[in-house]
């Protein structure tokens, strides 16, 4: 296999993976995709390693259908992402991140009938296991039929929760609108998700359709978490699109004022900073941030 070589095939599903300088991650995800009963896929890997390491453990896999092209320079989080949906022939769209991987060997079956036993949704998701380095489950993502009717309802209640998971708990239908939006890092996967179900309001569901979610200090998350330059950016920018909701006001108002609290802002002077706020939020979220401020001058106080 050399680099940028690609096949030419039209398969039932594109399996794209965004590699980043984990070759064991990608090594172990490799081998729960060779693991499958269901064989009617491709496998694409965009990879943004700046060394070999990554090609180099291809070496052991020539019998998976892959596309493998080496991006110099390195695209980015989710530039890479698309790029590996770029290359996608399959019907569906099967994003894997690098340090995850399939379940159990029927996984990928069940991800391909849950679309056909489906045909309106647009996308679906499966179970999924947040796994530590050492493969110990620290929470599982399988989230109640009440709750996936919710979000069926109002896609926006995501923003209160990430209730289907990573991308590599998602499978999708192939068309022109299937890519992540680069504006995003912290919320690119409830961004997508919201778009995707908001178009149809139908979102397909198996828990047999599992996956393992490698969690790790390296991730893009993890250097994510508490910067308000990303995540108040992120979300003053995601409100900006979707635009004022009557409906879902108060829970839209408590979302952000939360999003301000975790990041000790407190004053709209220093949210100015990374976005504008709409106007029909100021009122509320001033008296929220307000009343945690005074419930944490009462616990300074031991009232």
């Amino acid at each position: 296999m050399h680099e940028g070589v690609e096949c030419d095939c039209a398969c039932a599903v594109s399996i794209c993976i965004p590699a980043y300088c984990d070759p064991g991650g990608v090594r172990r995800c490799l081998d729960s995709i060779l693991a499958q009963t269901f064989l009617d896929y491709e496998v694409i890997i965009s990879d943004d390693s700046p060394d070999s390491s990554v090609a180099d453990v291809l070496l052991a896999f020539r019998s998976l259908n892959i596309k493998y092209v080496r991006n110099v320079p390195a695209l980015g989080t989710p530039k890479n992402w698309n790029h590996a949906i770029q290359l996608a022939s399959g019907r569906l769209v099967k994003v894997m991140h690098h340090d995850d991987w399939f379940r159990h060997n029927e996984s990928l079956g069940f991800f391909v009938k849950m679309m056909e036993l489906n045909p309106e949704a647009l996308l679906g998701f499966g179970a999924s296991f947040d796994t530590r380095e050492n493969e110990c489950v620290i929470r599982v993502n399988s989230p109640t039929k009440s709750l996936r009717k919710k979000i069926e309802r109002d896609p926006h209640a995501l923003l209160c929760g990430n209730y289907i998971g990573s991308p590599s708990a998602v499978i999708y239908r192939n068309s022109e609108s299937v890519f992540f939006d680069e504006n995003y890092k912290w919320l690119v996967d409830i961004e997508f998700y919201i778009r995707k179900i908001g178009t149809r309001r139908i979102l397909a569901y198996d828990e047999r359709a599992s996956v393992n979610i490698g969690i790790s200090e390296h991730q893009v998350t993890q250097s994510c978490i508490g910067n308000p330059n990303v995540v108040v950016r992120e979300f003053l920018l995601l409100y900006d699109v979707l635009g004022f909701s009557v409906t879902r006001y108060v829970a839209d108002c408590l979302v952000l004022s939360r999003i301000f609290w975790d990041c000790r802002i407190a004053s709209f002077r220093k949210i100015n900073e990374y976005g504008k706020m709409p106007n029909e939020f100021v009122l509320l979220v001033c008296l929220l941030i307000l009343l945690n401020l005074g419930r944490k001058t009462m616990r300074m106080k031991n009232w």
